[in-house]
């Protein structure tokens, strides 16, 4: 077996007349995954629909770096593996724009890492991310529509866009 490190291995190859060929290499052997610090985002976030969130972590620098975002309750990912960039040495960074039609209470980022040896690990942000649509009362221009929930009044500019009913002026 190798150990890790490196490993000096020589083979003798002797024929039936006695002479003898001597070959050695060296071969680099690593079990070690890379070890992952200082994963953000580290508090738990409120975002909206479009919004961009930033993924960060350190470790050894020249890794294969990348991310998941796991749904709440299901612990199925929301999106494929999102690759992340090293911005400095061993600092790797990855951006996640929320998707439309998307909410969540507790959705989990995951990175991952993988050294050259093909050594993996994995590490969860500490903060979770709520994921909300961006409702509220409409707010357009002033004698144009407002874009208030579907189906929801509009402020006193105007009625909600979408399926919003309602007449001009307060929320009523």
């Amino acid at each position: 077996m190798l150990d890790e490190g490196e490993n000096d291995i020589e083979v003798i190859a002797t024929d039936k007349a006695g002479n003898e060929t001597v070959a050695s290499l060296t071969v680099e052997v690593n079990f070690t995954a890379p070890e992952i610090e200082n994963v953000t985002p580290t508090e738990d976030q409120t975002v909206k629909v479009g919004e961009t969130v930033m993924i960060t972590f350190d470790s050894e620098p020249g890794l294969d770096a990348s991310f998941k975002v796991y749904m709440p309750l299901t612990n199925i990912q929301n999106t494929e593996e999102l690759p992340m960039q090293e911005t400095e040495e061993g600092h790797y960074v990855g951006y996640w724009t929320i998707p439309q039609g998307l909410e969540a209470d507790g959705a989990v980022i995951q990175v991952i890492a993988v050294d050259d040896f093909g050594n993996e690990s994995t590490a969860e942000a500490e903060g979770k991310l709520t994921i909300v649509t961006d409702q509220g009362p409409g707010n357009g221009n002033p004698g144009g529509p407002g874009n208030g929930n579907p189906g929801g009044p509009g402020n006193e500019n105007g009625p909600g866009n979408g399926n919003g009913h309602g007449p001009g002026g307060p929320n009523r």
